[in-house]
């Protein structure tokens, strides 16, 4: 994989987030760091519709099916404690150096919306 320069956006019904990281891509594999206090580690598997983020708290796997109900789950670690979270996906897609991914939360009813641009603004 090779170094490059993102910008993220992370948006959900009440804020928006976005910031610049540096990251490593390869044609099916997105890597990077979240701008936040405990250092989230973000593995995004392009061809399976995948994504971790992960630190020394939680870990979070989710995966995306376009228009069908999900299971992800969110690992507590220092409770040792495994959450589900439903979700179901409206698009996820990948072009021209662009990731989108839009996902409704079910049980609160919230809308998220995470852009990924490999060397630069999202377009």
């Amino acid at each position: 994989m090779k170094k490059e320069r993102f910008h993220i956006s992370i948006s959900n019904t009440s804020s928006i987030d976005e910031y610049n990281t540096l990251g490593q891509y390869s044609s099916n594999m997105l890597e990077f760091y979240e701008n936040d206090k405990l250092r989230s580690k973000i593995n995004i598997d392009i061809k399976k519709k995948k994504l971790i983020k992960e630190n020394i708290d939680y870990k979070i796997e989710m995966e995306f099916n376009k228009e069908k109900e999900t299971e992800c789950s969110i690992y507590i670690k220092k409770e040792d404690k495994l959450l589900k979270l439903r979700v179901i996906t409206l698009e996820f897609s990948f072009k021209d150096n662009n990731l989108y991914i839009n996902y409704n939360i079910i049980d609160s009813n919230e809308s998220v919306t995470y852009k990924v641009s490999i060397g630069g603004k999202y377009e």
